[in-house]
């Protein structure tokens, strides 16, 4: 078979079979037939889910690149499998340049190629191509955004410093959910992952009216929602993974299951240990990862404003989570607060909470002890030696906000604790400030470390990337993939995420810190994607 000039962009193609009637009624009049050139090689094409298929073919008439009276009909079947009669039309033009909306599939859809011949009886010639629709949509930085008021869709940006282990060019999928956009505003969205490792990756997602959903992150399919919960509460507050476990705070109190899967069982009943104690506006602190800072350590904290205290959840409990409070030694005076931010702060595992006194206006940090097991070690004759006792959860400091801060929060739309520092990030319509609370007395930066020309700031969190991550072992080692690791995401708690408004365009700008331990930000080179309407939420999905 002759080389052909078939460009399909990075893909191959294949002929399955061209056949006409041959209509020629004399042996010195013969009608000249068409021919689609390829190489065994360009057989099979493979394109990734939502991903650009260009196919510029080389159709000849008896070896002669000759187009005249000739019509082109693109056309591929709904489902995988050889269901030739049920082909959606795609394209009427010689060349093919379009979205595929197939379903990711390990079995191919046949593309088919129909050329007319309108000088001859237009006779008709059928080829078929060979596609296989992977998988294209990787971890990155998911933007819910609506254009319409009404509802909402999703757009995902992949990079390398996004995106784990990529190396490719930067690709960024727009209006994912086009067709079936999620009916309603959402606030809020958070990664899950369903399973035992490897698990399945998903996100979750809270809309203004307190419902919920769950997207898997492959081609973004919503979960049949009406069996999310086997009793459906009212209002959902946060969907979150913590250790191993999937929790969900409702209404009627908190929903924890070990392993789900989301695909075939889902919330069951309440769990009443969790629920004794309730989760202040959703906001909480928590971390999956055992092994951290050489830790088993899976936590869930928050502040239960009916009982004046923070709650301990732990999250390795089997086959049920269990919650104590936080002892208070100090006595420090936590009513009439409520909860205005949390996060795993300072040194990437202790809860740090901001709260808001409501008869004072006043603001103060809070940084919380996890409860510790007792050390030591082994005698030879197996008896356990203890070195260090163990010690519960308490409220290890309380840092009052300066009047200077008060001024900034009480102007803030958004408020991120860093990671691995002790800063709290302050965001205004008009820049990002820093408070530090290392000190006994926090120091308040007034100087903006990002400012949005021209664009007024409506939103900022500190960018995570796999902080959903269970079963630190059997992930392999950071940085090592030949040892069964990946390669670790370079802005991951290294960033912030700050999300703009001009018009009707939304913009969103991954932040760098530089400088550790001061809060400052690198603007210069910060990452900024625009196009976007208004932008709802932001998260990072799962590995």
């Amino acid at each position: 078979m002759k080389k052909n000039t078939l460009i399909i962009g990075l893909f191959t193609a294949f002929a399955l079979s061209s056949c006409y009637e041959d209509k020629s009624t004399l042996p010195e009049n013969p009608i000249d037939g068409v021919e689609l050139n390829v190489t065994e090689e360009e057989k099979v094409i493979r394109i990734g889910y939502k991903e650009q298929l260009d196919i510029v073919p080389n159709i000849t008439k008896n070896g002669k690149v000759d187009d005249s009276g000739l019509t082109y009909e693109w056309a591929v079947n709904i489902y995988p499998g050889w269901s030739k009669y049920e082909y959606e039309v795609i394209g009427t033009e010689k060349e093919l340049h379009t979205v595929l909306n197939n379903a990711i599939s390990n079995d191919s859809y046949y593309l088919r190629l129909l050329v007319t011949d309108t000088k001859h009886d237009d006779l008709q010639y059928s080829f078929l191509y060979q596609v296989f629709v992977q998988p294209s949509m990787l971890d990155g930085l998911l933007i819910a955004d609506t254009k319409d008021g009404q509802t909402t869709d999703f757009n995902l940006v992949m990079n390398n410093k996004l995106t784990a282990s990529y190396d490719k060019e930067e690709k960024i999928f727009r209006n994912i959910l086009a067709g079936k956009e999620y009916p309603g505003l959402i606030k809020a969205m958070s990664p899950i992952t369903s399973g035992y490792y490897p698990g399945v990756n998903m996100m979750s997602v809270i809309d203004e009216e307190g419902k919920a959903g769950i997207y898997d992150t492959e081609n973004f399919n919503l979960l049949d929602m009406s069996k999310l919960f086997v009793y459906q509460p009212e209002r959902i507050d946060a969907i979150i993974r913590i250790g191993q476990h999937n929790c969900a705070a409702t209404d009627m109190g908190f929903f924890a299951v070990q392993y789900v899967n989301f695909t075939s069982s889902y919330f069951g009943w309440i769990n009443g240990d969790l629920s004794k104690y309730s989760m202040d506006n959703g906001v909480y602190a928590k971390t999956s990862l055992t092994g951290v800072n050489n830790t088993t350590y899976a936590l869930g904290a928050w502040f239960c404003n009916e009982e004046d205290a923070f709650v301990s959840a732990d999250m390795l409990g089997y086959p049920a989570p269990t919650a104590t409070l936080f002892n208070n030694p100090n006595d420090y005076d936590l009513s009439n607060k409520r909860a205005v931010c949390g996060g795993m702060s300072v040194d990437e595992v202790t809860p740090t909470f901001l709260l808001k006194d409501e008869s004072t206006g006043e603001y103060t940090i809070y940084v919380l002890e996890r409860a510790k097991d007792a050390t030591g070690y082994y005698d030879d004759d197996w008896n356990f030696i203890e070195t260090a006792p163990a010690e519960d959860s308490y409220i290890k400091a309380a840092h009052v906000i300066p009047a200077e801060g008060k001024t900034l929060l009480d102007k803030a739309v958004a408020t991120s604790f860093a990671s691995m520092e002790a800063i709290l990030y302050v965001a205004t319509e008009d820049g990002v400030y820093t408070i530090n609370f290392a000190g006994a007395t926090p120091t308040v930066n007034s100087t903006s470390q990002f400012t949005a020309n021209g664009e007024k700031i409506t939103g900022m969190h500190l960018y995570q990337q796999g902080a959903e991550i269970t079963e630190y072992g059997s992930m392999g080692y950071p940085g090592y993939p030949e040892y069964g690791g990946w390669l670790p995401v370079e802005l991951t708690d290294r960033a912030v995420v700050v999300t703009t408004q001009k018009g009707d365009e939304g913009v969103v700008y991954v932040v760098p810190m530089i400088r550790f331990g001061t809060g400052d930000l690198d603007s210069t080179n910060a990452l900024r994607y625009d196009g976007f309407g208004r932008i709802l939420a932001v998260s990072a999905t799962c590995y």
